[in-house]
């Protein structure tokens, strides 16, 4: 695994502005410099991650998404294209093994993203947005140790099925899922 410290036009946030899979990353126009040895796909759009969900080898994504991220992402995975009024739901939602996760959502979103994925759901009321505060990798998940010890009880046993580590970026921030990339 290698590591770089790297920022975007000044942020430290560098998984708003482009994402890594295992052969490949997906960067936004602001991210066109980065000298990191992958095959990149570019979209114009300034952010990408945001817009979509990883889930498994397939990934979910609005219908009102943009158009390209779309199909720049079709290219690589089956797409899970949900019905959503919001389109950054990878802001909103954590989709585990057998739940999905959110702090605050349109009803009608998790509905939508409930019958298409014949999952149910579980509010955990956290002050961020839920798809913000954790990071799904490999077989591992982690959270931003800035939620209280129950809140971090309550997200470990809905996602039982993990590896669960708590943990900060950036010198605390609690948006682990947009603080690091890890492909």
């Amino acid at each position: 695994m290698r590591v770089l410290k790297l920022n975007v036009m000044g942020s430290p946030f560098i998984g708003l502005f482009f994402h890594l899979f295992e052969d490949f990353g997906i960067f936004s126009q602001r991210a066109r410099d980065l000298d990191i040895d992958i095959k990149k796909e570019y979209v114009s759009y300034p952010i990408v991650t945001p817009f979509f969900i990883e889930y498994g080898d397939r990934i979910i994504i609005s219908k009102n998404a943009p158009r390209e991220i779309i199909e720049t992402l079709g290219k690589y995975f089956d797409l899970i294209l949900v019905d959503t009024r919001e389109n950054l739901i990878g802001n909103l939602f954590f989709i585990g093994k057998d739940v999905i996760l959110y702090s605050s959502a349109i009803k009608k979103d998790v509905e939508e993203i409930e019958r298409v994925l014949g999952m149910s759901s579980y509010r955990i009321k956290v002050d961020y947005y839920f798809g913000s505060i954790i990071k799904s990798y490999r077989d591992r998940i982690l959270v931003a140790q800035n939620l209280s010890d129950e809140t971090i009880d309550r997200i470990r046993e809905r996602v039982v099925s993990r590896k669960f580590d708590v943990s900060t970026v950036n010198f605390g921030s609690p948006f682990l899922r947009y603080g690091i990339e890890i492909n």
